[in-house]
């Protein structure tokens, strides 16, 4: 460990990322950077959005900057004055690019926000995009026509004109003068209710994450993402799109629905378009391990890294997509992992390209009595040991830390400073007290320091502890998918208080796989399961039908969700 004592750095790098210098006359944020490879690589392919079906559209840097002003004239035709919030929904991952981009054009401060889904109804989907609305102050939503209908009880509407139709050369954009430290745009929090919080994102910190992080991946001018995430998660915004942009890179992008439709459209593009770097939160390996056919023809070996983040990283889920596909060109150095929050625009840090992500092996009786990740002994039994997969290092100019740790292997909270982290939730004075008051952010995410590494093993609010024990709910949701007739990817597990026995008690709810699995015998399995691999007998098993747990925004299942779901 480098550094103050007990704060993780960033190794020095072999070439400085260039940090944003506000005092200089020549520093330059994402539109100056997009009129320069429009004006450098005019004809070279800036964005590539594929549909599951139709025709896929490709838009060259020079297209894009035309079509950026274009949306950006028709935002402030719309009545949106600089500095104003604008709200972008949309299902077309095109509309929202063009009318997130347009927006800052104009000198506005765009958002994103999920779109509702086809069981959801408009009052249902009203009651949680107004609290949005609210604590962004938003004075402009674009919608989709589509939408209408869900929209048509909110204030200050105007229609984001359809992709193809800002094809007409827009009038001279007047640069609009932005403070180095004032909102670029707005990042959510994820949750199921209006609770998230608003992230505003700056210029200066944009700058530094795509520095620092393309640094760290060793970004390449002839690389080429791919990429389902939504984008109104930081992942599929910042990663996937803002970072690339910056960079001169080649994005091709598909809708979230396209990917769920047919998962193997995503191998198809990678073949097709030579991609060479994929981010993907853990579950989507497991998805696309199970639901993928290993025969099909698209070709992996062109991708040089496929990073893993959002979710605690399981070596489970790296092994089952290694197995699945490396007979398609998938190798162990390709599977990486990545720490990141919206809180700090994005990457914390991140595992080393070229070698496969470290796996730490510990004793899994002392890591849960005593938060100490000791190495587990050589030979020690499966059921005895906990497998780690480090989130690699601190990118630059971002630091870690465990609160009240002395040394290494030492489980705590993981506390987080970086340059392009926020200086609070905006418009929301909850959010001051997650800022200490040397300003480090306490994440409330749980992981111990070792070898110079960060390991995140879970979210210390979901932690389960029962008569003094601490559950990872995170091991319970493993073990219970492997149980023959439960649903993919589709089991959550949390801890209810018990006031009779002053602790708390297991409860899972695991959606079956279809109407011919017996709910019963499925509900016997997972507790005999759980009592063969963790000694743990659950309060409650609760076996549902498909589709019936509850999703966060950024479309992982949400454990405060599903326990409200079960306590109502």
């Amino acid at each position: 460990m480098n550094g103050t004592a007990g704060v993780l750095e960033a190794a020095e790098p072999v070439v400085p990322a260039p940090r944003w210098d506000s005092s200089s006359p020549s520093r330059r944020g994402v539109l100056d950077l997009l009129r320069e490879h429009a004006e450098r690589r005019t004809h070279e392919t800036a964005l590539v959005f594929a549909q599951e079906q139709g025709d896929h559209a490709e838009l060259t840097w020079a297209q894009l900057q035309r079509l950026v002003h274009a949306h950006a004239a028709h935002i402030a035709a719309g009545g949106a004055a600089p500095g104003d919030t604008v709200v972008v929904l949309s299902s077309s991952v095109a509309e929202q690019v063009l009318g997130f981009l347009g927006a800052i054009a104009a000198g506005c401060v765009p958002t994103i926000v999920s779109y509702p889904s086809s069981k959801q109804s408009a009052d249902a989907f009203e009651a949680m995009l107004r609290p949005v609305l609210v604590h962004s102050r938003a004075r402009l939503l674009l919608h989709g026509a589509s939408f209408a209908p869900h929209v048509g009880g909110l204030a200050a509407l105007t229609t984001l004109r359809p992709f193809a139709a800002a094809a007409e050369r827009p009038p001279p954009l007047a640069a609009v003068a932005r403070r180095t430290d004032a909102p670029l745009f707005l990042q959510f929090s994820s949750g199921t209710t209006g609770a998230r919080k608003a992230v505003a994102v700056s210029e200066r910190m944009l700058m530094n994450q795509a520095a620092s992080y393309a640094a760290a991946i060793g970004l390449r001018t002839d690389d080429k993402v791919v990429s389902w995430l939504p984008l109104y998660h930081d992942m599929g915004l910042v990663a996937a799109l803002l970072i690339p942009l910056c960079h001169g890179v080649t994005g091709i992008h598909l809708s979230p629905f396209d990917w769920l439709t047919r998962p193997e459209m995503l191998f198809e593009l990678i073949e097709r378009h030579r991609a060479t770097l994929l981010w993907l939160p853990n579950f989507a390996y497991e998805l696309c391990a199970q639901r993928i056919d290993a025969r099909c023809a698209a070709r992996l070996g062109t991708l040089r890294g496929i990073v893993n983040c959002s979710e605690p990283v399981r070596p489970q889920a790296h092994e089952r997509f290694l197995d699945a596909f490396g007979a398609l060109g998938v190798r162990a150095e390709m599977l990486q992992t990545c720490y990141a929050m919206a809180e700090t625009t994005f990457a914390v840090t991140q595992s080393s390209f070229g070698r496969p992500a470290s796996v730490d092996r510990v004793d899994r009786d002392v890591f849960l009595a005593q938060g100490r990740a000791v190495p587990a002994a050589a030979g020690a039994a499966p059921g005895q040991t906990l497998a780690m997969v480090s989130s690699g290092r601190p990118i630059e100019g971002a630091q870690v830390r465990i609160a009240g740790a002395a040394g290494e292997r030492r489980v705590g909270e993981i506390e987080v400073h970086s340059d392009s982290m926020f200086g609070g939730y905006l418009f929301n004075a909850d959010g001051a007290d997650t800022l200490g008051a040397d300003g480090w952010l306490r994440t409330g995410d749980l992981g111990y320091v070792a070898g110079g590494e960060l390991y995140v093993t879970g979210r210390s609010k979901d932690l389960i502890i029962r008569r003094g024990h601490n559950i990872d709910p995170t091991d319970i949701e493993e073990v219970v998918a492997q149980v023959e007739g439960c649903k993919g990817g589709r089991v959550v597990a949390f801890g209810i208080d018990d006031p009779g026995r002053g602790t708390q008690d297991v409860v899972v709810m695991a959606e079956r796989a279809g109407p011919e699995v017996d709910a019963q015998s499925l509900r016997c399995a997972i507790r005999e399961r759980l009592l063969t691999a963790m000694n743990e007998t659950p309060g409650d098993v609760l076996v549902c039908e498909p589709n019936t747990l509850r999703k966060s925004t950024s479309g992982k299942l949400s454990r405060s969700g599903n326990r409200q779901l079960y306590l109502e």
